[in-house]
């Protein structure tokens, strides 16, 4: 398990220098309500502890053997190594999830387990009898974490169109680099159904996203590219919090 030992040192190395102090009076409004941190005493009762979190926690203290024990040994495991009282639901679920991904292709391969995987480790609990579409944004963070988890998998067409279902039912034609997979079955899609200017909407919709991504001062407006770059945009920003929250929380197992 090479692959294993890498993820531990990296993502110690980018969590060591990623974190800042934060300057200045923080407190929040009277009419805010701050959400509580992630702290270390409660990495397993947080709803918002990262899933890689987990992994590397996990990684450290028992090695790869715990991708072969069965949940009530890990979780009596947990409590008695880490010292806590207690393992929230969402940490199970997402605990499961990231075990899942060590030891199956079903997330690369299968829409339903696609499906569920990314309900779990964006803080959701799958709903076994009905289906959760994610949103671009829960796919992009899902694929971020299991690529830090598995590097190298390749997904199915199957998965891909799933993928491309959801980029429609938002009504987004352009899938970013990171979800790429699903760009020809949307193309397709806009093939039999006859999408009126549907280069022109999937080149502007790009167009625009980069800049807006690259950080560059867009303006949007209410047409049909804008919209598109508007919903892509808070699929980034999204992913962009999750991954500061991974890196500020891998400070804790230090």
């Amino acid at each position: 398990m090479d692959h294993d030992a890498e993820l531990l040192d990296i993502l110690e190395k980018v969590g060591q220098q990623s974190v800042s102090t934060e300057a200045g009076d923080t407190t929040p409004p009277p009419a805010v309500q701050k959400p509580s941190p992630v702290v270390r005493k409660t990495l397993f009762v947080h709803h918002d502890t990262h899933p890689v979190v987990y992994d590397v926690a996990l990684l450290k203290e028992y090695g790869v053997e715990w991708f072969e024990w069965e949940a009530p040994t890990l979780w009596s495991e947990i409590l008695r190594d880490f010292k806590v009282p207690s393992i929230s639901d969402h940490a199970k679920t997402k605990i499961q999830a990231v075990k899942t991904l060590h030891i199956s292709e079903s997330f690369w391969t299968e829409w339903e387990v696609f499906g569920w995987i990314t309900q779990a480790l964006n803080n959701n609990i799958p709903d076994w009898q009905t289906m959760q579409r994610p949103s671009i944004g829960q796919m992009l963070n899902a694929i971020d974490i299991a690529t830090m988890v598995r590097a190298g998998e390749t997904f199915s067409s199957e998965v891909a169109g799933y993928m491309a279902s959801c980029f429609l039912d938002e009504g987004v034609l352009y899938a970013p680099e990171e979800l790429k997979v699903a760009q020809p079955h949307i193309d397709h899609y806009a093939a039999v159904y006859g999408i009126e200017d549907y280069v022109g909407l999937v080149q502007g919709a790009q167009e625009k996203y980069l800049q807006v991504r690259g950080g560059a001062e867009v303006e949007l407006h209410e047409n049909a590219v804008d919209v598109q770059v508007a919903k892509l945009k808070v699929a980034w920003d999204y992913l962009s919090k999750r991954r500061a929250q991974l890196k500020e929380q891998l400070l804790l197992l230090t």
